[in-house]
């Protein structure tokens, strides 16, 4: 891991070492934002237990920045994940997929360093998460489309295929960059792994996420 990696992830670490922890986000996994910090690194963010939020939450415009929604899969643990997991028992430890939404928070400007960037927790602001789905394991998840909708109309849709890492290899990722902090995805956690499509809230608007394959929709009101 190069040292700015480290030291931006350490800082993070530090920065947020006082919050109720409820999951991770893994970074860099899709678009054009793959291997946006070097080829390979898939960086972690924390995602506070506070800022979980469920589907139809209602968020005040004028309490937050400026804020981006973007589609995600959302994986619920059941267990907590060992550091020399391979897929299988990775997968043991999932208790369920849940569609989501990413919110992500403009803080810093256009030219701020990698290293802030990681500081920063990757704008990282919150997650809103659908039903639970607990049927997930046969599903080819590889063959996923999302559609997003702002106000009832279709803004994108996006397909998993070609457009975003193997969500368990950005999980196993997950796993051993975690480790090299001495954290792991523990029971309770809530781990996204990567947008789908994405889009800057510009003014009052219901957001709306659609995952095919039975995953389920997920809303998020802004006003």
């Amino acid at each position: 891991m190069k040292q700015e990696h480290e030291e931006g992830l350490q800082q993070q670490l530090e920065r947020f070492a006082g919050i109720t922890r409820g999951g991770w986000k893994v970074g860099l996994t899709s678009g054009g934002s793959r291997d946006g910090m070097g080829v390979g690194f898939r960086p972690f963010g924390h995602i506070a237990k506070d800022q979980i939020f469920e589907s139809g939450v209602t968020i005040e415009v004028s309490q937050v920045g400026d804020i981006g929604v973007e589609n995600e899969l959302c994986f619920l643990f059941g267990e907590t994940v060992p550091t020399n997991a391979d897929r299988t028992r990775l997968m043991h430890c999932i208790e369920a997929l849940r569609p989501g939404f990413e919110l992500n928070e403009r803080r810093l400007s256009n030219d701020a360093s990698t290293q802030d960037r990681l500081a920063d927790n990757l704008s990282q602001y919150g997650i809103v998460v659908g039903s639970p789905l607990t049927d997930f394991r046969n599903l080819e998840l590889e063959e996923l489309a999302v559609t997003l909708r702002c106000d009832e109309t279709a803004v994108a849709t996006v397909h998993s295929r070609g457009h975003i890492d193997d969500h368990y290899d950005s999980l196993l990722a997950l796993v051993q960059v975690l480790a090299q902090f001495d954290r792991r995805i523990e029971a309770g956690d809530h781990v996204i792994t990567g947008a789908f499509a994405r889009e800057r809230v510009l003014s009052p608007s219901v957001w709306r996420g659609d995952f095919s394959l039975g995953i389920g929709s997920v809303e998020v009101e802004f006003k």
